[in-house]
């Protein structure tokens, strides 16, 4: 399985994809278009769209991405569903293309490989790990009888 998504900002154009496969940053536009010919459109209000396995990563885009957001700040988001999905979805995982377009740069944008051992994607994994752990035993527990 495969796991492709773009997020469509004010400042630019984050795209990332699990290069594992025959999906890469390529093949992620601003529309997401089904066999039967309609479509899902990047707005301000939902600026991302996600290809292939979209269930265990969908969470993290919909309560944190912003269209306003910084582009650091959604290749952080983009790497972040990725793990989500690598805890619950074996076939998923590195190598991950990340792509960054600056709006009206007209040049190539950054491309970054993120292999398994990258040490950024590595504490990120882990600090995201042990945030949700922490805010988990933060929140009160429900009254059970």
């Amino acid at each position: 399985m495969t796991y492709c998504v773009g997020i469509l900002l004010d400042e630019g154009l984050v795209l990332a994809a699990d290069t594992r496969t025959a999906a890469g940053v390529d093949h992620v536009a601003s529309f997401q278009i089904y066999e039967a010919g309609n479509f899902i459109e990047a707005t301000p209000e939902t600026p991302f769209l996600q290809i292939g396995e979209t269930k265990y990563r969908k969470p993290i885009l919909d309560r944190v991405v912003r269209h306003d957001m910084t582009l650091a700040d959604a290749a952080k988001a983009a790497l972040i569903s990725f793990d989500s999905t690598m805890r619950s979805n074996i076939p998923v995982g590195p190598p991950i293309d990340l792509m960054i377009y600056r709006r009206d740069a007209l040049d190539g944008g950054t491309r970054i490989e993120v292999a398994d051992e990258d040490a950024y994607f590595s504490g990120m994994r882990r600090a995201f790990g042990d945030g949700i752990a922490a805010l988990f035993d933060a929140i009160e527990a429900p009254p059970v009888p």
